[in-house]
């Protein structure tokens, strides 16, 4: 687990930076090899605010557009 809290330490700023820019907190916690529920409780502790499923909705159609 320190392993872990470290590397996600290193990779905060892009972690919270793609989540921000729409990337599933699944697809992160995928990449990392975790499951959600634990990168979750990391965004608790480190203070970033979780989105619900209509504001990822919302940015996932922004995104989508953006690329037309």
């Amino acid at each position: 687990m320190a392993a872990l809290r470290a590397t996600l330490a290193a990779a905060r700023e892009d972690i919270v930076g793609r989540y921000r820019a729409g990337t599933s907190m699944n697809t992160l916690a995928a990449e990392f090899g975790m499951g959600p529920t634990l990168l979750a409780d990391f965004f608790d502790q480190w203070g970033e605010p979780r989105r619900d499923k209509a504001a990822a909705a919302r940015i996932q159609r922004a995104t989508s557009q953006r690329q037309t």
